[in-house]
């Protein structure tokens, strides 16, 4: 008899353990976040308000168990030929990120925010087809162009696309930025928010980016493989098959 209870004891530990690291790995949920950055004249104070208060941001990504890397594309800038697009930071971790959104310039006119969208989809080195893929715009003006197939873009690459933009100013020559939202399960904010209180809007947008990721992933909920259930349930039921007998 104590052979048997030794036994299933050893199985239900085992299956614990494997539960448990089991949980452990799959917590973690991947999201592969690219912000393209407007570059024109009139954002500086929003870059400023970007950079000093986006930490909060990553650290709430950290907290709430996302895996996050970071990229960084930038537009609008008039120091380099049209269309005025430029990769700063592919997918890197946070440090380096941060780092790059010191690299941006505001110094353009010309903002081809769809185009841009279409940009980084095509030019970051995503990790793998099944991370989450997040794109955020920060603009404070409508888009220019053409529209450059970055609906299409989204929904080949199966993204989610945000905007931090100018709620006065959202549709322009290719087309609506509320529109490109609503299409790819994203929001818009109000860029004017950054300026009125940036560390208490970098708190509201953290939370909403946590739920559309964790959502995305089916709410990053931790789901033991099959087989380690089935190894849990033998160890289980080694001690309901055991007979109510004094074991010592």
């Amino acid at each position: 008899m104590k052979k048997i209870f030794f036994g299933g004891l050893t199985v239900l530990f085992f299956s614990c353990c494997f539960v448990l690291a089991d949980c452990q790995n799959t917590y973690a949920v991947p999201a592969d976040i690219i912000f393209v950055f407007d570059e024109s004249v009139s954002m500086g104070d929003e870059k400023a308000g970007v950079i000093n208060n986006l930490n909060i941001f990553t650290q709430a990504l950290v907290d709430a168990g996302i895996d996050a890397q970071y990229g960084l594309v930038g537009f609008g800038y008039s120091g380099i030929a049209a269309p005025h697009i430029r990769l700063v930071r592919d997918l890197t971790d946070a440090s380096n990120f941060s780092s790059g959104l010191s690299e941006l310039h505001t110094l353009g006119s010309n903002e081809r925010g769809f185009e841009a969208t279409k940009f980084a989809l095509e030019n970051i080195t995503w990790r793998s087809d099944d991370v989450t893929k997040v794109i955020v715009m920060v603009t404070d003006e409508d888009s220019d162009g053409a529209e450059s197939g970055a609906d299409a873009a989204l929904s080949a690459y199966h993204a989610l696309w945000n905007g931090i933009v100018n709620f006065d100013d959202l549709v322009g020559p290719a087309g609506n930025y509320q529109t490109l939202a609503a299409n790819h399960g994203g929001q818009i904010f109000d860029i004017h928010a950054i300026d009125d209180d940036p560390t208490e809007f970098f708190r509201f947008f953290a939370e909403h980016k946590v739920q559309e990721i964790l959502r995305e992933t089916g709410g990053g909920s931790v789901t033991p493989e099959l087989n380690t259930l089935i190894l849990l349930g033998v160890g289980l039921l080694g001690f309901v098959g055991l007979p109510k007998t004094r074991l010592f």
